[in-house]
């Protein structure tokens, strides 16, 4: 369970369905909500304060806000914040352009890189229904043992919120030889639903969608069942589905209409 719920703001409005999410979350669980907004020392933008004070107001539960001079960089300094707390899970919007230390495009992925831990991030077109969470949490693989770092958490996660793991992978039937039959296709979903399994005691539903743009068919498919979160690795090898993850998982995030939980596997850094 986590104690923490950690929301980095920017002032930005697409930034607070992220907090929203992360008040759900904190809800939930009944962790701490805390709020962090970082701003680069001497560019003070005027009334960031106001805006972060009336986006937290419109909040149930109070949660901690914390307005700070920038120590390092926008992603360092979230990273030191994480690791003063166990247990802490970080929410939080990219592609967000605000007053403050905007969460530029790449924020989400160096916070990543140096938390090493899972994140949820929303992207754009995230929206958050009323019901949410309440579909399925779809975790997706491709074929590969980098893929597969974030398949735990992710199942954790789905016992926290009582959502369903579903397992996905997306196949390009341009890159798939001829003769390989649907059994061998389904093959390496087949694999993590028993390894889902071994942890929950009952194995996962699991999909194999056909196209050749991973992260669209990732979307639709989440878009159509009503997922309420995507779970993926950042870093993938080409497997059975030959997807390159670590494109496709920033692709995703900028179309899903749900979170994504993002994992990087501790074997990234060798390769």
């Amino acid at each position: 369970m986590f104690k923490r719920v950690l929301v980095p703001l920017d002032g930005s409005l697409s930034a607070t369905t992220a907090l929203q999410v992360g008040e759900r979350l904190a809800d939930r669980w009944d962790a701490d909500l805390h709020v962090l907004t970082l701003i680069k020392q001497g560019q003070i933008p005027s009334g960031v304060d106001h805006i972060i004070a009336r986006q937290v107001s419109r909040l149930e539960h109070r949660p901690r806000v914390d307005i700070r001079s920038l120590s390092y960089s926008v992603a360092e300094d979230i990273a030191s914040e994480f690791d003063r707390i166990d247990d802490t899970l970080v929410v939080m919007s990219t592609w967000a352009r605000g007053r403050s230390a905007a969460l530029m495009t790449n924020v989400a992925e160096d916070v990543l890189r140096l938390v090493r831990e899972p994140i949820l991030v929303l992207g754009p077109d995230a929206e958050i229904e009323d019901d949410w969470p309440s579909g399925p949490l779809f975790i997706t693989t491709d074929g590969s043992h980098f893929a597969e770092a974030v398949l735990e958490p992710a199942v954790e996660l789905a016992a926290l919120l009582d959502l369903e793991p579903q397992l996905l992978t997306v196949i390009d039937p341009a890159g798939v030889p001829a003769n390989l039959d649907r059994v061998a296709e389904f093959n390496a979903v087949a694999v993590l639903s028993e390894k889902v399994e071994a942890i929950t005691g009952k194995p996962a539903e699991y999909e194999v969608l056909h196209g050749q743009h991973p992260a669209a068919s990732i979307v639709d498919y989440a878009e159509r069942y009503g997922g309420s979160l995507i779970a993926m690795s950042t870093h993938g090898r080409s497997g059975t589905a030959r997807i390159a993850l670590g494109s496709v998982a920033m692709d995703v995030v900028r179309h899903a209409r749900c979170p994504v939980l993002l994992g990087r596997p501790l074997l990234d850094e060798h390769t």
